[in-house]
C-alpha cells in the first residue's frame, strides 16, 4: 500500500511538471493545471477553504474518500489546429478563470459552441487534459469548441465553480461576434463533477440564483441551449446509499475528506439538508430546462447511475419527457472509454445537432 501511494503522490508531482512545459498561443505558458490538493503542487493562498480543522489534511498521496487520483498528465495536442484563443480570462477573481477556445479551420461563422467543462471532484483537473478529446470531434462538423477552467475546491467552496461557469458561458456570449460564435446556439458538456456544472447551468437557465455581478458582463445571459451529461453526480446526500444498494459499498463519500465534503466546506454526512440540496441539480429544474442527453455506466463504482436516473425523472416529470434522453451504458464504470467511443460520440453529436438546429 505505501509503494501505491507514493507511487500516486509521484504522478501528481509529474503531472505538474509536464503541464508547466505545455506552450500555448496566448496567456502564461509555465502555468501548472488548477486544483492539486492541499499537499500537492502549488501550496494554497493563505485563508482558502477548507478551514482548518474541520476538514483534516491527507497524508501525502492519499486520496480523498470516494474519489479518483487526478489524471496521467494526459494533454490535448491542438499543434494542428491553426484558428484558437488559448488562456484568455473570463474574469478577473481568479487565475483559475479562464478558457480555451478552438474553431473549425474553414467557415467564418458565426459557430454553434461546444462548451466543455472539465472533470476530476471540484479538486482537479484542466481545461487542457484530454477529457475534451472526444468532443474535438466537433470541429470538423462545424462548431466551436470551447474547454474552461473554475475554482477548484482548494480555493473556494461552492457556488464558486458554478458561478465561474455561468460568468463563462455570459463572457462568450458577449464576445459571440470578436471570436465567430453563435451566442444563441450553446450547448455545455462534461463528465463527473464536470457535469454536476452543467447540469447546474441548464436546470439554472437564466435565473440569476448562480450569477455573480463581480465576474463580468452582468446582465447578459447565462443559459445554454442543450446539455450533455456524463456520469454527474446530482445528489450528494444518495450517493453512498445507493452505491451500497449496488454493490458498490461502503459509500464514502459522506467522509469528512470527500470530494463533495471539501467542495461544500463541511463534512457531507454532517450538512444540513438544505446545504446539500443548495449544491444538487435536481433542485432547480424546472419547465424551462434546456433539452438535456444524460448518460451513466451501471458498474460505476463512484458514481452510481441512479443518480442520472434521478435527474432525468425529474425532467421528464417537470418539462416533459421530450425534453430529455436517457440511457444507462451497460457494463460502463466511471471514466469510462465506452462514453468516448465513435458509436457513442455519434450519439451525442446526433443529440447536439438536433437540439441546436
Amino acid at each position: 500500500m505505501k509503494k501505491i501511494l507514493n507511487g500516486i503522490a509521484s504522478a501528481i508531482v509529474l503531472l505538474a511538471l509536464c503541464a508547466a512545459c505545455v506552450s500555448t498561443d496566448t496567456g502564461n505558458a509555465n502555468a501548472a493545471p488548477q486544483g492539486f490538493p492541499p499537499n500537492g503542487l502549488p501550496p494554497l493562498p493563505p485563508g482558502v477553504v477548507p478551514p482548518p480543522g474541520e476538514l483534516p489534511p491527507l497524508p501525502p498521496g492519499a486520496l480523498p474518500p470516494g474519489g479518483l487520483p487526478p489524471p496521467g498528465g494526459s494533454f490535448l495536442d491542438h499543434s494542428k489546429i491553426t484558428r484558437k484563443y488559448l488562456d484568455l480570462a473570463y474574469a478577473s477573481n481568479s487565475q483559475s478563470e479562464k478558457l480555451d477556445i478552438y474553431l473549425p479551420e474553414k467557415g467564418d461563422g458565426p459557430f454553434p459552441v461546444i462548451i466543455f467543462i472539465h472533470g476530476g471532484g471540484f479538486s482537479f483537473g484542466d481545461k487542457a487534459e484530454n477529457q475534451v478529446k472526444p468532443y474535438m470531434a466537433g470541429l470538423e462538423k462545424g462548431y466551436a469548441i470551447v474547454s474552461l477552467n473554475y475554482r477548484m475546491s482548494g480555493e473556494a467552496i461552492f457556488p464558486a465553480a458554478v458561478q465561474d461557469v455561468k460568468a463563462a458561458v455570459r463572457f462568450l456570449r458577449a464576445n459571440a461576434a470578436k471570436y465567430k460564435l453563435d451566442g444563441k446556439r450553446f450547448v455545455a458538456a462534461g463528465g463527473s463533477a464536470g457535469a454536476n456544472l452543467v447540469c447546474l447551468i441548464c436546470a439554472s437557465g437564466d435565473s440569476t440564483v448562480f450569477d455573480d455581478a463581480s465576474l463580468g458582463n452582468a446582465g447578459v445571459s447565462s443559459a445554454v441551449q442543450a446539455g450533455v451529461s456524463w456520469y454527474a453526480p446530482v445528489d450528494f446526500g444518495k450517493l453512498d446509499e445507493q452505491l451500497n444498494q449496488n454493490g458498490f459499498g461502503p459509500g464514502t463519500h459522506g467522509d469528512a475528506r470527500s470530494f463533495e465534503s471539501m467542495y461544500l466546506g463541511g463534512q457531507l454526512s454532517k450538512l444540513t439538508s438544505d446545504k446539500i440540496q443548495a449544491a444538487n441539480p435536481v433542485t432547480y429544474v424546472t419547465a424551462n430546462v434546456p433539452p438535456m442527453f444524460i448518460q451513466a455506466g451501471r458498474n460505476d463504482h463512484q458514481v452510481p447511475w441512479q443518480q442520472s436516473e434521478l435527474l432525468a425523472n425529474k425532467i421528464a416529470a417537470v418539462a416533459g419527457k421530450d425534453r430529455v434522453q436517457f440511457e444507462v451504458i451497460e457494463k460502463a464504470d466511471h471514466i469510462d472509454p465506452l462514453f468516448e467511443t465513435d458509436e457513442n460520440m455519434a450519439k451525442v453529436f446526433g443529440f447536439i445537432d438536433m437540439a441546436l438546429r
